[in-house]
This record gives structure tokens, sequence and C-alpha cells, in this order.
């Protein structure tokens, strides 16, 4: 059975991604009142059961501003993260199976993907606003597991947040937290690419 090696979008494979701060600076709003509406906000964006339109009326009518473009879209600058990549390059070419599990909205997803269109040719998607599902939920997981016909023992979760790594690791998987630490990454999953 092949193994499958999960990394995270965010703060993995693209680096600068602080979206919310931008926005408010776009619209003159202070910080804080917009990462708080964003938080009450963010589970449903992630699941796709609130679409960006309906949160931009929503920063309209709660702040009393316009929102005239897609702030998603145009505040979002990220930079891809080519230490990551590469690693997850190599484990494509040696035939293992590489997947993007990522939190995400639409407009991220597909900015990500049009900015860098090779990484179609190494990551399978699993976009949490596509699917339903989100991390760290059991369910996400298992939706992953289940259509790659896979057992949690033969996959590894890499992301920067402790309650993802945590879902993975009860669940059997095998995890490692990423804080920029390349080096450790790569020694952490050849280690795990070379398990019987």
């Amino acid at each position: 059975m092949s193994k499958v090696f999960l990394f995270d979008c965010g703060n993995v494979v693209v680096r600068n991604i602080d979206t919310v701060c931008m926005m408010a600076s776009k619209l003159s709003l202070p910080s804080s009142s917009m990462l708080e509406l964003y938080l009450e906000y963010e589970a449903r964006l992630f699941t796709g059961d609130v679409k960006e339109e309906d949160y931009y009326r929503t920063i309209e009518e709660r702040f009393d501003v316009r929102v005239d473009e897609n702030l998603f879209f145009t505040c979002f600058n990220p930079v891809l993260n080519d230490p990551v990549v590469s690693v997850a390059s190599a484990l494509k070419k040696n035939g293992q199976i590489v997947v993007m599990a990522t939190n995400s909205i639409d407009t991220h997803f597909e900015k990500i993907r049009s900015l860098w269109p090779f990484l179609d040719d190494i990551f399978m998607y699993y976009p949490s606003h596509i699917i339903g599902k989100k991390k760290p939920d059991e369910d996400y997981f298992d939706y992953i597991r289940a259509s790659l016909e896979s057992e949690y023992s033969q996959m590894l979760l890499v992301d920067d947040l402790e309650e993802n790594i945590n879902a993975a690791l009860s669940l059997g998987m095998r995890a490692f937290r990423y804080s920029f630490n390349d080096r450790e990454l790569e020694r952490f999953l050849s280690a795990f690419a070379d398990i019987e």
C-alpha cells in the first residue's frame, strides 16, 4: 500500500497568508474588529456554507463600509514555500501519494492554483470548501482516507496548527508540526517513507 503524505497549504506549501489585516487596512477598519468578525465566519467559509459575497455583505452591514472588490483576492499575496514544494515533488516522483489537505476558501484556492499551475502535477487536492468538511474534524480526514482507499497508519500530515496535528495523531496517523523547520521535515518524511 502506498504511503499518503498530506500537506497543509497555508504556512506550509505557501507563506504570507495573512489576509484579514490587509482587508482591515484597505477598509480603514481596526484589525481586531475585522479579525473578530472573520473568526465568527471562518469555519463556515471553510466548509462553503457561507459564500465570500455573503461575508462581504456582513462587513458592509456591521462596519457601514462599501466592499467593491474581491478582498479575499486582492489582499491575499501568498509566496510559494520552495523547500516544502521540493520535498513534496520528490515524494511524488518516488511514487508516493501527495495530497494538499487544506482548509480554504474558493478565492484563495483558485489564486494559488493560478499562480503556480505546476502544483497540479504534484498534489491531489482536498480543499475544505469543496468537500464541505474541514480540519481538524475527523470526517475531513476520513473523507480523504476513504477516497484514497488507504489506512490511517499509512498516512502522514504536515501542518502548522497543533489542533490539526493532534486530530491526526488521535486517528492513528503520523504527523509533523511544521514551523519552517525544513531539515527536520525532510528527515521525518524520509523515515516515514521507508517504513514498510
